[in-house]
């Protein structure tokens, strides 16, 4: 029997369209498995994302990507930066490639460099009140990555505030980017508790004490700081706002000084005296 152009002796016309029935399922079947391979071939499964955050370090940098494949995808945008920051990149298929959404176009991915940390500045070392100007030394202070702010200068003993804050490119290592506020200090100066020098003997007139270690400049004089007649008095020292005792201490001393007494005197206008049995009295 002939089948098309085909002579198949011994085979009937069922038999054979049964065959062609086969062999189309076959074809069929082998085309929508060649179509579904080409299809898993050319679909971009993800959208590329970036693959760790690079830190500021002054230099230009380029981050990686997970799930970017060069052959399938074109690349474009911003692909390098130096300063910490979000910055964008376009991602587009290739001819012959498509994401899993069936689209074509490009896709926007962002990408980030972080900030650097850095520590909170403190005060170096003490500043003792000298009646100058004085500005405190810094840990931690590198004016590159920081702005200083605040007061920065000052004379008499005390405490000021000065502020840091980061440039860009950097960040605090609690993550924050405002200024903070450190404290640094003058401190008092020393002197020593002031004394009474030499002595001092009752004449009828007021007197004043003269004092060792002693300076107006320094502190202040109160309590009793003259006295006429011979006994103990008090007088008060109090530093200024700029000293203060060699023990730490700023409260008022108490200072114990005194006027001694007079010698004693005796003036006679006679200066003997003779009894006899004429004259037995006299003055």
């Amino acid at each position: 029997m002939a089948y098309g152009t085909v002579n198949v002796p011994g085979v009937t016309g069922a038999e054979l369209e049964a065959v062609r029935k086969i062999a189309q399922a076959a074809k069929e079947t082998a085309e929508a498995a060649q179509e579904a391979i080409t299809e898993m071939t050319t679909k971009i499964s993800a959208v590329p994302s970036q693959g760790g955050v690079p830190t500021y370090n002054g230099q230009a940098q380029s981050p990686s990507w997970n799930n970017y494949d060069p052959n399938a995808l074109e690349i474009g945008g911003t692909q390098s930066a130096t300063d910490a920051g979000t910055y964008q990149v376009t991602f587009t298929p290739k001819e012959g490639y498509k994401w899993e959404d069936d689209t074509t176009g490009a896709k926007t991915v962002n990408w980030t460099i972080g900030r650097a940390n850095i520590a909170t500045p403190s005060q170096s070392g003490s500043l003792t009140y000298t009646g100058s100007a004085q500005s405190p030394t810094w840990l931690n202070y590198d004016e590159s990555k920081l702005t200083l702010g605040g007061t920065t200068q000052a004379t008499d003993a005390g405490t000021y505030e000065a502020t840091f804050t980061p440039k860009s490119g950097f960040k605090w290592s609690d993550d924050t980017e405002t200024a903070k506020t450190v404290q640094w200090t003058i401190n008092r100066a020393s002197i020593a508790t002031p004394t009474p020098s030499g002595s001092l003997t009752y004449t009828g007139s007021a007197q004043s004490p003269t004092w060792a270690n002693y300076d107006s400049g320094k502190m202040t004089l109160g309590g009793t700081n003259s006295g006429t007649n011979a006994g103990s008095y008090t007088a008060t020292f109090t530093p200024g706002k700029n000293y203060q005792w060699s023990d730490g201490t700023t409260t008022a001393k108490s200072i114990t000084w005194k006027i001694n007494k007079a010698a004693g005197s005796l003036t006679l206008n006679k200066s003997s005296l003779t009894l006899s049995g004429g004259t037995a009295t006299g003055t």
